[in-house]
């Protein structure tokens, strides 16, 4: 049983059980999206209480989180038939923007082999 005192912002009326129930299910893939936020960008928590504070933090998450999927789609990943996924060597460009960041061990070996792929 879910007990809640959510209201629907623009009617005020109560919010329907079924997307009670889906937000409920939906928050495993939330708690992962934050655990990989967590690892990519490698901060420590964080205890915020002001709400301004708690929405800073959020969309920082957020943006984090998009900023790690898009890379992530973007690398060069090609299947190969006996080996299985490997990434393409990156360039100096490449290199060089990734520090910029703070993300140069997203092509260290040992990195890239934790998510399942090969140099």
């Amino acid at each position: 049983m879910f007990v809640t005192n959510h209201l629907k912002a623009d009617t005020k009326e109560r919010v329907d059980a079924r997307d009670i129930i889906a937000g409920y299910r939906d928050k495993k893939r939330v708690e992962e999206a934050f655990r990989n936020v967590k690892s990519f960008i490698k901060f420590q928590p964080v205890y915020v209480r002001k709400d301004v504070h708690v929405r800073a933090h959020y969309t920082i998450c957020v943006l984090a989180y998009l900023l790690d999927i898009t890379i992530t789609n973007k690398i060069n990943v090609r299947a190969t038939e006996h080996r299985g996924k490997k990434i393409a060597t990156p360039t100096d460009l490449q290199k060089r923007l990734l520090e910029l960041f703070g993300c140069e061990y997203l092509v260290e070996e040992e990195y890239v082999k934790s998510i399942g792929l090969e140099l």
